[in-house]
């Protein structure tokens, strides 16, 4: 047995391991950029519950106006607060729910990015592991005995110390 099916062995170890590094990268860009998508996407969104809570207001002057309210009566400016409150607190329920969105998301990317060190850390651990065993097995055909003669497990001191 030589070396060569051990050092492929290791070879194929370490590629896997880049492999898998590879991958779970990328993986945690996704998660990331989906993160950042969400957050985003809920920016637009409230500005579309503004302009409609502004519009809503400007539904509600109109409406009072054509029914005989004057732009300062009391009730009109309590309908409006009502309404202005009512839209902030949408705004705030959905940048919540977007937050928590987000969160996970880059929780995930988080997890996977450790996830990819972790892969390439022990792709080079089995490699050694790998290399470190087949190193101290006997070679093939070579039986290990202590004579006299040979005192380095039955080889010559030069065979003995190629292995090393």
């Amino acid at each position: 047995m030589g070396w060569m099916p051990i050092i492929l062995a290791a070879g194929g170890t370490l590629v896997k391991g880049f492999g898998d590094y590879q991958q779970m990268n990328a993986q945690a860009k996704a998660y990331q950029s989906n993160a950042n998508a969400v957050l985003n996407a809920n920016q637009i969104e409230v500005a579309r519950m503004r302009e409609n809570g502004l519009r809503l207001a400007a539904k509600q002057r109109a409406a009072a106006g054509a029914s005989g309210y004057t732009q300062n009566s009391l009730s009109l400016l309590a309908v409006m607060e009502d309404t202005r409150q009512q839209v902030e607190q949408d705004i705030s329920y959905s940048r919540y729910n977007a937050e928590v969105k987000a969160s996970q998301l880059r929780n995930q990317a988080s997890i996977y990015k450790s996830g990819a060190g972790n892969a390439l850390l022990s792709s080079f651990l089995i490699a050694g592991a790998k290399g470190y065993s087949a190193a101290s097995q006997p070679q093939a055909g070579k039986e290990v005995t202590f004579s006299k003669s040979k005192g380095y497990g039955g080889y010559s001191r030069q065979e003995f110390e190629t292995f090393l």
